[in-house]
This record gives structure tokens, sequence and C-alpha cells, in this order.
């Protein structure tokens, strides 16, 4: 398995599993997942030129924020999103000093940016429009990098 920059045709397979991971109107469309590979950070984890999960954000200055990460059921547990994660921070170091990324406060995957050495810096309130695992509040986490 290796992580590397997105391409264009890995597109409608990221698309496919952010459907999976994050159903309904909680899903990025096409056109979300395009800015992030045109104007932002798009990498996929590949084995046999399969896609197995993706990492979506942005590196700025100072700061860079993870906006997606997403596993297809099917692999997890297995490191990619480790790996994902892990090559986002080492492009992130080149110009920022932390990582940030909201997390809704029922979401499963806490545990693992947790693991990750994320710290919880905050809760917003009401973050979600509709409810997302019976919670619409999102924990702000940061990662000194």
């Amino acid at each position: 398995m290796k992580v590397k920059e997105a391409k264009e045709e890995d597109l409608e397979k990221i698309l496919e599993i952010e459907k999976i991971c994050f159903r309904g109107i909680y899903s990025y469309s096409l056109e979300d997942i395009f800015h992030f590979f045109v104007k932002g950070t798009l990498l996929v984890a590949e084995e046999e030129e399969n896609i197995l999960g993706y990492i979506a954000g942005e590196i700025r200055e100072e700061v860079s924020r993870v906006a997606s990460i997403c596993v297809h059921p099917d692999f997890r547990k297995k490191g990619i999103g480790k790996a994902l994660l892990e090559k986002f921070e080492r492009k992130s170091k080149e110009t920022s000093k932390l990582i940030l990324l909201e997390c809704n406060r029922s979401n499963p995957s806490l545990d693992f940016f947790l693991k990750m050495k994320f710290g919880i810096i905050g809760l917003v309130l009401n973050y979600y429009d509709l409810p997302f695992n019976n919670s619409r509040d999102a924990f702000l986490l940061v990662k000194p990098i």
C-alpha cells in the first residue's frame, strides 16, 4: 500500500468511498472533491491500483486543516488511516505549525485522532446542520507538528 497524490482519474473512486463513509448530506460532492484536487491537498491510499482511502484538506502557512479522511470499511483497522494522516502531516510540516480538524462528538473516529496525538481544544455546539450520529456538535482538535 502506498500513499500518493490523487490523480484526476481517482476522483470518481474517491467519491464512491466518500458516499459509503459519509451518507446523505454529509458526503462531499464531486465538485467538492475536485476543489481539494485543484486548490487543496488530496492524497489517496492505493494498493494494486485500487483506492482504499483518502485524505482531503488544505495546507496553509501556519495552520493546515484536514477536511475529510476516509477509509473504505472493508480496509479499516489496517493502518491506512494512520498512513494517510502521517503523509498529510509530513507535507504540512513544510509550511505549518499546527493541523486542525473538526470531529463530531459522537464519531467513533475521535479515538483514532486522539491516538494520533490530536488534542481537543474546544467544542462547537450545533456545528452540523443536521444530527450526525445523534449529535450536531463537533470537537475542534489540533496537533502541533
